[in-house]
């Protein structure tokens, strides 16, 4: 594999846009429209046809949780949508346990700005990794082997996970858990 195609990969889940506040329903949905709505507009991260990325029992978990609020009269609001989103991109990364510490600190009524905020950061992030990506690969030696080109490849971009997502659960351990 050329690092011409491992960059293109990678471009391809870069550019995909993140959902912006305006792109959420302004009125308040049941839960089978949540999950149809999360699901049409986060398919991009499937792995295969058949993953489901939110269902009805990870609502109800998260709600038993405290990451999100019950529903009022079964309906989700806009926030309810947005904290869900958050929560689908925080836990392949941290523990449903780090994610309901970080998602408590934040008051339900600032849950947009706070949205507003993920957005622009991931923006910023994917752009930062694009240069980080290019600057890796063009650092190492990649294998005539294409099978070792991925492997390093995959190696480079999961110690830079690891590394990075380390350092989160330092700083949620440090700020936001109980004592």
């Amino acid at each position: 594999m050329e690092k011409d195609e491992i960059k293109a990969i990678f471009d391809e889940l870069v550019n995909f846009k993140i959902i912006n506040i305006s792109q959420i329903p302004d009125l308040d949905l049941y839960m089978d429209q949540v999950t149809t709505f999360v699901e049409d507009r986060l398919g991009v991260y499937r792995r295969s046809e058949d993953d489901k990325l939110l269902t009805k029992t990870m609502i109800n978990n998260y709600t038993k949780e405290g990451l999100i609020s019950p529903p009022v009269k079964k309906k989700y609001t806009r926030e309810h949508i947005l904290r869900l989103i958050m929560i689908y991109h925080l836990k392949s990364t941290l523990s449903i346990a780090d994610i309901a510490s970080l998602l408590k600190a934040v008051p339900e009524e600032r849950t947009l700005e706070v949205y507003d905020g993920f957005v622009k950061l991931q923006e910023a992030e994917r752009s930062i990794a694009d240069v980080t990506l290019k600057e890796g690969l063009d650092r190492i030696d990649m294998p005539k082997n294409d099978k070792e080109a991925v492997v390093m490849s995959i190696l480079m971009l999961v110690l830079e996970a690891n590394c990075r997502r380390q350092l989160a659960e330092k700083l949620i351990d440090r700020y936001f858990k109980e004592s």
